[in-house]
């Protein structure tokens, strides 16, 4: 992977490119190894980062948005929302949501990853509701998954 933080304004902010991301996408695929090596060997920080890791928002784990959940709360928001994140998405879906609409979806029992860079069409902070329109269009034209999680 290659990439760089840069200052933003208060921020820094990590910037890569579609490669890179993808690869990452494959390292949480296979739990933290790359080709049978291991790169991320803390498997209990591995499925803390994977779980939920406060009650207030149950779709939220260590920088991971987690799918398949009763509620959510997107940032600079208070207000609980009923249902899962991405309603479209297989209930088993994390995500990585960052700025501008850089998304990074990895769906294990799928043995799925998609990532989507470039601008972002809205002006939301976090712009789920893009990603979850992206999960729409590959539900209809893809896929058939369980609406559960496991």
């Amino acid at each position: 992977m290659g990439g760089i933080f840069t200052k933003v304004g208060y921020n820094r902010i990590y910037f890569s490119n579609a490669r890179s991301m993808a690869r990452f996408g494959l390292l949480i695929l296979g739990k933290g190894k790359w080709n049978n090596t291991t790169v991320l060997g803390d498997s209990a920080y591995f499925n803390a980062m994977i779980t939920p890791s406060q009650t207030l928002n149950k779709s939220y784990g260590y920088l991971w948005w987690l799918n398949g959940y009763e509620s959510f709360i997107v940032p600079r928001s208070q207000l609980i929302i009923p249902g899962p994140l991405f309603p479209d998405a297989p209930m088993q879906t994390i995500a990585r949501l960052g700025g501008n609409g850089q998304f990074l979806n990895v769906v294990p029992n799928e043995n799925l990853i998609w990532i989507r860079m470039g601008n972002s069409p809205v002006s939301s902070e976090v712009p789920y509701l893009l990603n979850n329109e992206i999960w729409k269009k590959i539900k209809n034209t893809m896929f058939s998954w369980s609406r559960r999680r496991n």
